[in-house]
């Protein structure tokens, strides 16, 4: 998209091009069933700054929403809310068939057309009324049906063919009406469920007078032949053209008796049913429940007053206080206090015998599938460490009351903490003797050894000269552990004496320069067993090697992707069960697959919408298979649960838009809603340009990113950031081409 204008400066012309740059991918829905609240963004009368009651929602073809609202008719471009005043109020919207939308209001409707600067205004229809239906009321639904736009009110169709407007009154007051399989049905006051014919004659469908006296609200596709209809007392039926057949749907009838317009028949066979006071809900293709989006899970409000799904995946819901959105996509849910925690920090995840473990800031709760409930595990409090299986049975660490074995909703104390003796940081098993295990915490270091004769691990001995976060055992049983000086690390070599280790004996041997270690600060890690320091001032990675006792460069797996920036919280490499790894590279969530030529394949894309989510750990559930996995992303937020088969594709079109542009401060001279005109003369006297830009895709909308340049002024793009505004103030009479780009988090 390319538009000019011209400044005119002492008879001098100067053109000012701006060119939009464009990115397109493919879009798949998915959908599962959930555990877990799902990501609900609101927005509040206070964000948008009109009234609290929304009616509609309504994509362009630019992918920005608009919303009818009481006060008119709201849009969003994903930066800016921006409220078209109609007079009336805005209650439905629909396109016809040339993209002009209509809108309907109170006792009025119209459509919406852009002005010379690109601004939306409202124009009426109702010259083009006969006389004797001028007294139009609420126009509570519109749609586009062969040709003509129909807009309903209470007894009347104002058909709309773009030249005149037909009237088609009936005596019994129309309910609600919708489009499915080319056929417009609308149920009709003691008459029950009718269709609009050619002949603009309202019929009764076979078997339709039982919904003379019962509300429906729900009129969906179910496949290519089937229509559900949904009604509030009767409950749900598939209608074949013939007979009505119940259809059972996995949702209380209390919450049913609110159900409301218009619902959404989702591409996969999943469909979404929204009410008009418990929420929204969405079911598969057979009336199971998948999820809830309710004021108990984070809706803002419960009242639906319609659903929407767009472009992108993303479901929009107008609620009678402020506008929800949920990502369709998106195969994550979060467990936190809305299901039962006492504080929302978890550390670690975990599942043995069937019950999920979560390790928190105060106790271990386990997931109560059947109840939906995160249940604290009595006997446990304080900070919980990792989750260790030893031998088919299950240990943890506490700060509060030491070292435990937990089994179902119990737990026995291995080791007690008294007097803050025994608080515990992480757990950690020998890889040279299965029998032992150490124990990290804030007094020092701990071995326990498993007796056999008492079935327990029992102290075997202890240390307060070696307080470490981590350690990494050696292949010769030594310990790596952190130094508190910069240059240096820790090699413990643990005294054995018959057998049994004496920590307090070891002796420690000090890595520094003279090994081959950069003499600043670094970090190290663990890397699938080894140890490897990243040095970030020369941005270098080392390896121990132990054949000449010295540390060198070394170059990692995963070397291509490491970006030397921090970013939402690094955890623990982690080697499933599939022998997938998974790790935090600059911020991203990243899961290698090990190739058979021993290369690897790295998936960055699929977890994009965690890049500024804190993580500690990462559990992948023993259910997982190559075509389906589970995974657990635990941190300061609860629990992440993703489920799905880890589709890197999954992102829909982006488009981004030059939206507004102003001239000496506050001047609109263009809003975005036309083309920008090939030829603009603006006098030098007002030389000062602000241009404000949008990329409208509202999954992860606040972390999109733009960079600008301004060719002729510029030397070069600018950095990416999320600022939406660019202004150029006293612009030299010249030729210009303005140049925007747009990053969201797929990159």
């Amino acid at each position: 998209m390319h538009f000019s204008f011209k400044t005119r400066y002492n008879g001098k012309i100067v053109l000012l091009f701006l060119c939009l740059a464009f990115s397109f991918s493919s879009f798949h829905l998915t959908g599962q069933e959930q555990i877990g609240r799902p990501f609900i963004t609101n927005y509040s009368y206070q964000d948008y700054e009109s009234h609290p009651t929304n009616w509609w929602a309504l994509e362009d073809k630019d992918g920005i929403m608009y919303f009818a609202n009481n006060d008119g008719l709201l849009q969003y471009d994903g930066v800016n809310w921006n409220l078209i005043d109609t007079d009336t109020g805005v209650r439905c919207m629909v396109y016809d068939d040339q993209g002009v939308m209509h809108v309907g209001g109170g006792n009025d409707f119209g459509y919406m057309k852009p002005n010379a600067k690109g601004e939306l205004e409202y124009f009426s229809l109702k010259d083009k009324v006969p006389e004797e239906h001028k007294l139009i009321g609420t126009v509570w639904e519109v749609d586009n049906y062969k040709g003509r736009v129909i807009f309903r009110t209470t007894n009347k169709l104002y058909c709309w063919d773009g030249e005149k407007i037909k009237v088609i009154v009936s005596k019994d007051a129309y309910h609600v009406g919708k489009i499915v399989h080319g056929t417009y049905y609308i149920r009709i006051w003691n008459r029950g469920l009718c269709y609009l014919s050619d002949e603009d004659t309202l019929e009764l469908v076979p078997g339709g007078e039982i919904f003379a006296d019962e509300r429906i609200y729900v009129i969906l596709p179910y496949d290519e032949k089937q229509v559900l209809l949904g009604s509030r007392t009767m409950g749900f039926f598939l209608y074949d053209g013939q007979e009505f057949k119940p259809f059972e749907v996995e949702i209380d009838p209390e919450i049913l008796k609110a159900v409301y317009l218009p619902g959404i028949a989702l591409d996969n066979g999943n469909f979404v049913i929204n009410t008009f006071a418990e929420g929204t809900y969405l079911i598969d293709h057979y009336g199971k429940l998948i999820q809830k989006f309710t004021t108990e899970n984070g809706l803002q409000d419960g009242s639906t007053s319609f659903t929407y799904l767009d472009s992108r995946g993303v479901l929009w819901m107008p609620l009678f206080n402020g506008i929800s959105k949920v990502n369709l996509n998106s195969s994550t849910t979060v467990l936190d206090n809305n299901m039962g925690l006492a504080t929302k920090v978890v550390f670690s995840t975990y599942r043995f015998k069937d019950i999920l473990y979560l390790g928190t800031n105060n106790g271990i709760f386990y997931l109560d599938e059947a109840a939906k409930k995160l249940v604290l595990v009595k006997g446990t409090l304080g900070q919980v460490a990792n989750f260790l299986e030893v031998d088919g049975r299950l240990y943890s660490g506490t700060g509060s009351v030491g070292l435990i074995e937990i089994d179902g909703t119990k737990v026995t104390t291995v080791r007690n903490n008294e007097n803050y003796d025994f608080r515990v940081i992480l757990l950690e098993m020998s890889r040279l003797d299965p029998k032992r295990m150490f124990a990290l915490t804030l007094s020092g270091l701990s071995s326990l050894y498993f007796n056999e004769s008492t079935g327990r691990f029992e102290e075997e001995s202890f240390t307060e000269k070696h307080r470490t976060r981590n350690i990494i055992e050696r292949e010769d049983g030594g310990l790596w552990y952190f130094s508190q000086n910069d240059g240096e690390i820790n090699l413990l070599k643990p005294a054995m004496t018959n057998g049994r280790m004496d920590l307090s004996k070891s002796e420690i041997v000090v890595y520094d320069a003279a090994n081959g270690l950069p003499d600043t600060e670094f970090g190290f890690f663990e890397i699938l067993g080894d140890i490897a320091i990243f040095d970030g001032d020369s941005k270098n990675t080392y390896g121990y090697n132990p054949e000449t006792d010295l540390f060198e460069k070394k170059k990692l797996f995963f070397d291509e992707l490491i970006t030397w920036e921090g970013g939402g919280g690094g955890f623990p490499m982690y080697q499933d069960h599939l022998d997938r790894i998974w790790f935090r590279m600059g911020g991203e969530v990243v899961v290698a697959s090990k190739n058979d030529d021993e290369s690897y394949d790295f998936n960055t894309q699929t977890f994009k919408e965690l890049r500024n989510r804190q993580i500690s750990s990462v559990y992948i559930d023993p259910s997982s298979t190559e075509s389906n996995t589970t995974a657990w992303f635990s941190g300061p937020d609860g629990v992440v649960r993703y489920e799905g088969n880890l589709e890197k594709n999954f992102r829909g079109k982006l488009n981004v838009a030059v939206r507004n542009m102003r001239i000496s401060g506050d001047s609109l001279i263009y809003a975005g809603g036309v083309d920008f005109p090939e030829k603009m003369e603006i006098n030098h006297d007002f030389n000062s340009v602000s241009l404000g830009y949008a990329a409208p895709f509202f999954i992860g909308q606040k972390d999109m990113q733009y960079r600008t340049y301004l060719e002729g002024l510029d030397k070069d793009w600018s950095e990416w950031t999320k600022l939406a505004t660019r202004e150029y103030i006293n612009l030299p009479a010249g030729k210009y081409s303005f140049k925007v780009k747009a990053k969201n988090i797929f990159g």
